[in-house]
């Protein structure tokens, strides 16, 4: 899996290119307290937004080396689970 973070116009879009299959696209809707989140606009291999996919994505900046992710994974319609991935960069 591989996410693309890009600027469209005065906000931050991102694509996420999904083991699913689907590229969901996230709009940034906003930053405060270090947290920056991603809501879902779109999609392509998705015949509707109620198929499975990542719908949301929170990223909250822990400290300069860390960061967690927290990825909304939805089907139905209905957020199903949260997926966190804490990541934590080694010194030298």
């Amino acid at each position: 899996m591989v996410s693309i973070y890009h600027d469209d116009g005065d906000s931050i879009m991102m694509t996420h290119y999904c083991g699913l299959g689907n590229q969901p696209r996230m709009r940034a809707k906003g930053f405060a307290d270090g947290t920056l989140r991603f809501d879902f606009v779109d999609g392509s291999n998705m015949a509707s937004k109620k198929e499975i996919h990542m719908g949301a994505l929170t990223i909250k900046f822990l400290g300069e080396d860390r960061m967690q992710h927290e990825w909304d994974l939805f089907a139905d319609g209905k957020k199903k689970q949260t997926v966190t991935l804490s990541l934590h960069r080694a010194k030298e």
